[in-house]
C-alpha cells in the first residue's frame, strides 16, 4: 500500500503540494470484516491489555472518551485464580 500511496503522491501532487498534502489509504477499511468479527477482535485486544478502549474506538472511527486511555486486563475466571492466602494448604 505504501508504494501505491507514494506513486500517487508523486504523480498527482506538485513538489510544493507534497509538503502539506499527502495520500494515505485507510487500511482498516480494506481489512474490515463483519461487525461481529470486528467487535470480537477489538474486545479480545482490549481485554488482553494490548490496546486501550480509546485505541479501539479510534480503529472504529469514533471519538475518544474520558477515562479510556489506560490498559486493563480482564480477569473474571475465579476458578483459575492461583493466589492463595496463608490459611490455604
Amino acid at each position: 500500500m505504501t508504494l501505491i500511496e507514494e506513486e500517487i503522491n508523486r504523480k498527482m501532487l506538485s513538489a510544493s503540494e507534497r509538503e502539506t498534502i499527502f495520500i494515505d489509504f485507510d487500511e482498516n477499511e480494506l481489512l474490515r470484516t463483519n461487525k461481529q468479527s470486528t467487535a470480537s477482535y477489538l474486545q479480545t485486544l482490549t481485554n488482553s491489555g494490548i490496546i486501550t478502549r480509546n485505541e479501539a474506538r479510534e480503529m472504529l472511527g469514533l471519538n475518544k472518551v474520558d477515562g479510556a486511555d489506560s490498559l486493563s486486563v480482564s480477569y473474571s475466571d475465579v476458578n483459575q485464580n492461583t493466589i492463595k492466602s496463608d490459611t490455604d494448604k
